[in-house]
């Protein structure tokens, strides 16, 4: 189930003063009725609405600004919009001038039209502050109620097969056909999935027939409306390393290391145009079969076992401040390397992930070596094993620090496929063997801890211990 954004009473508070500001300023800019042309915004920006036009002052701009941008940073970036923020602004704003206004007209008489004649009914400074009051109030509480909405997502899916429907969290890989008759598609009427159309969108008596391709992702989205395409991808990317790392046996077109990763919502184009010169010698197109995730017999109980399960829980639904939290967010930043075409785009995209993982609070403790020393904790047991992985990714390390501090693209194929797997097999460890709930500071110092010779607390057996690679450098 969705959580709703938890915001604090001395947080609403501080959203209710700036939104009192900004209703304040809107009122300020309404535009009297007496003006020799009435509504004339001039050279103003402004808005018209039933009976009313106001001139947006630069008060007003600066503190819808201001309430627009706080409210988006305590909703965080997924369920705050800006934008759609700003236009709840307006919309309560003008709700508010005309209950001012209509707290102020004259008195109605008994044909129940007002009396022209009649003085307008004086609204004391309480009511009006009262009335303003009301409005920041519904104001904010429009702006939880919708960062706190859930939508449901269905994409093409052009990554991964099953024939199964498979759950992953908020994520489920289904067969197109399934959705229409197991998602909220069934009890709409006027919406049809019609499977193998893809691209085709169309409308047969008031139907519309939405074209997919034989498979469909169907994603539960908790984000504001305008974030929700946003969102759904980076799910679908977090859900997509969950499930390559499940894989036991890589079957025939499973992606292998360093290949480059399909989107998974987009078609991949097998024979893209292009020419290819060298002298007279040229080359145009080539074909090859795009790899895919078929998810066999054994890959789909795994992931339905109940520790596979319990971690997709946790890593979608992440409880704040946990491990689980760090893993979703590597997850994501893994599957975006391998859709990578760029050999340095990737390496960076791979340190994301491990750094989102095993960053540590400690400002003062220099990143690389305390990256390095995490990773090889978690990737080994033994003493020199963990010496040689250390020393890798702190080669590794200087690659990267040349793409991002001088801007070099000097990237072997050999660096990124031996940060691959050394990330991989990282995330495999803490996936299967830590509890994903437990505190991200008590991870880090059971990390800590170990790094300094002693056993691991979630150390695997020596059968699960993957062997690093020869060689202490890249």
């Amino acid at each position: 189930m969705a959580k709703a954004n938890t915001i604090g009473s001395e947080q609403r508070k501080e959203l209710v003063d700036l939104a009192i500001s900004l209703i304040e300023a809107f009122l300020d800019g309404v535009v009297p009725n007496e003006d020799s042309s009435p509504f004339d915004l001039g050279d103003w920006v402004g808005t018209y609405f039933v009976g009313s036009a106001v001139r947006f002052s630069k008060t007003f701009l600066s503190a819808r600004r201001a309430f627009a941008l706080r409210a988006a940073k305590l909703l965080k970036a997924k369920a705050g919009h800006e934008t759609s923020i700003s236009e709840m602004t307006q919309k309560v704003a003008q709700e508010t001038v005309a209950k001012i206004i209509g707290a102020t007209t004259p008195a109605a008489e008994e044909d129940g039209l007002p009396d022209e004649g009649a003085e307008p009914s004086t609204l004391s400074a309480e009511k009006r502050a009262q009335l303003i009051a009301d409005g920041a109030n519904e104001l904010v509480d429009l702006v939880i109620a919708e960062g706190a909405r859930t939508f449901i997502q269905i994409e093409p899916n052009f990554l991964v097969s099953s024939v199964d429907a498979v759950k992953v969290g908020r994520v489920t890989v289904m067969s197109t056909a399934d959705a229409q008759q197991k998602t909220a598609v069934a009890d709409n009427p006027r919406i049809t999935l019609a499977a193998g159309e893809y691209p085709n969108l169309r409308t047969t008596d008031g139907v519309i027939h939405v074209g997919m391709p034989r498979m469909v992702w169907v994603v539960e989205v908790p984000a504001a409306k305008e974030n929700v395409a946003e969102e759904s991808k980076w799910l679908i990317d977090v859900a997509i390393s969950f499930i390559r790392l499940a894989f036991k046996e890589e079957t025939s077109r499973f992606p292998t290391n360093g290949e480059i990763e399909p989107h998974p919502t987009r078609p991949t184009d097998l024979r893209p145009p292009h020419v290819t010169l060298e002298g007279t010698t040229a080359s145009a197109g080539g074909k090859k079969v795009s790899p895919l995730y078929e998810l066999d017999a054994a890959t789909i109980e795994h992931l339905c076992s109940k520790s596979l399960s319990t971690a997709a829980e946790a890593i979608f639904d992440p409880p704040k401040g946990s491990l689980a939290l760090r893993v979703a967010q590597g997850l994501g930043w893994m599957t975006r390397g391998r859709q990578a075409f760029d050999r340095a785009e990737r390496l960076l995209a791979l340190f994301t992930a491990l750094e989102a993982l095993l960053s540590s609070d400690d400002k003062s403790a220099p990143v690389t070596q305390t990256i390095s020393r995490y990773a090889s904790v978690i990737y080994a047991s033994h003493i020199p094993d963990r010496v040689q992985v250390y020393n890798q990714i702190k080669s590794l390390y200087s690659v990267r620090s040349k793409v991002v501090h001088a801007g070099e693209r000097d990237v072997l194929w050999q660096e990124v496929n031996r940060l691959q797997r050394l990330v991989e097999a990282v995330f495999w460890v803490v996936i299967n063997r830590c509890d994903l709930r437990m505190g991200k500071q008590a991870s880090e110092a059971s990390l800590s801890d170990a790094s300094h010779g002693i056993k691991w607390a979630f150390s695997v057996t020596d059968a699960e211990e993957p062997q690093p690679e020869d060689g202490a450098s890249a």
